[in-house]
């Protein structure tokens, strides 16, 4: 089970600051979770080069399944970021 909340904007606490999302505006959250998932290597796997373009990670979970978030300055930068989390993602099913 996952169990995730993000509060961002006005009145929520650091939300613009550079640990959180910075000059980014565009948040997304990608999740594969199948019976034959799998994807190696198993820890974390950012992505996306140049940070002013958006960033991403990738933090499988113990059992079949990963999670992800990807910020980026606007939808643009973001989707091409979730299409390259499509692609790792989908690299690890029906791989066994």
């Amino acid at each position: 089970m996952l169990d995730q909340a993000a509060e961002h904007g006005p009145g929520e606490p650091g939300w613009d600051g550079p640990v959180v999302l910075a000059h980014h505006r565009a948040i997304g959250q990608p999740l594969v979770a199948a019976p034959d998932f799998e994807i190696k290597p198993p820890e974390v796997q950012p992505f996306g080069d140049v940070p002013e373009n958006g960033r991403a990670a990738l933090t499988p979970l113990a059992g079949p399944a990963a999670p992800g978030i990807a910020v980026a300055p606007d939808g643009l930068r973001l989707r091409r970021l979730l299409d390259t989390a499509q692609i790792i993602l989908g690299a690890g099913v029906g791989k066994s």
